[in-house]
């Protein structure tokens, strides 16, 4: 994400943030009460779409 966070300036932190949250969703150590990994998808989608990743 940090390469493509160069390539891409305006790619916001937060959105760094729910990539690296979704990782640890992933390997099922998830913070408590952090958003939901379906919350976290969606945001996902939608940072997706602004950016045509």
């Amino acid at each position: 994400a940090d390469e493509w966070r160069k390539a891409h300036p305006q790619f916001p932190s937060c959105a760094k943030a729910a990539l690296d949250l979704r990782r640890a969703l992933n390997r099922r150590d998830a913070v408590e009460g952090s958003p939901g990994p379906r919350q976290v998808e969606s945001r996902l989608r939608a940072w997706r779409r602004r950016f045509r990743v």
